[in-house]
């Protein structure tokens, strides 16, 4: 498969994995409608990864597995430990299954998602050692959008219904059941 990296703002990028059967990937968002612009960006390709520096983040992609990480300065925002693709057949049709795993912190509080009623009525805002199912039912609305107590988030444009696991100590696992790539 390939990692594709974007950058929309010098404090916003894009990182789509696309699985190697994929061909001539281009999904056209219904979510993300801002285009990427132009900015000086530094890319360095080194042996063991591709960098990107915007100036404000550093995003490095390990050549090996495709995982990404990314850096605020001397500060770790995001840390992939592993994306992979399942590819399955539904109702004809070729897609994938999505899995992410990656790393949060002892202290980070784990916020979003969208509106999820058991939750917030009775255990709080915070989703760390919770799970989390993205899909749509009565008094739940999926949204799969995560904030962090530690000033970063992350949008998965993935329409398909998912679980975020957040029970791990140190890492959390989100799943997709369909779509064409990891965006």
């Amino acid at each position: 498969g390939t990692t594709r990296v974007e950058v929309y703002r010098r404090n916003i990028v894009r990182v789509v994995h696309v699985p190697g059967d994929v061909v001539g990937f281009d999904k056209r968002s219904f979510v993300v409608v801002a285009k990427p612009v132009e900015i000086p960006v530094a890319v360095s390709d080194r042996s063991d990864a591709l960098i990107v520096d915007t100036g404000m983040l550093t995003v490095r992609v390990d050549k090996s597995g495709g995982c990404i990480s990314i850096d605020s300065g001397s500060t770790a925002v995001f840390r992939e430990r592993l994306w992979r693709s399942e590819p399955v057949e539904v109702y004809g049709e070729r897609i994938h299954h999505f899995e992410q795993v990656f790393e949060v912190g002892d202290d980070e509080g784990i916020y979003g998602f969208g509106q999820h009623a058991g939750y917030s009525a009775h255990v709080g805002y915070n989703y760390r050692g919770r799970v989390v199912y993205l899909v749509q039912r009565n008094t739940d609305i999926a949204v799969p959008f995560m904030v962090s107590s530690r000033g970063y988030g992350v949008l998965w444009d993935m329409y398909s219904m998912g679980v975020a696991d957040f029970t791990r100590k140190h890492l959390a696992r989100i799943w997709f059941e369909a779509g064409d790539a990891l965006d």
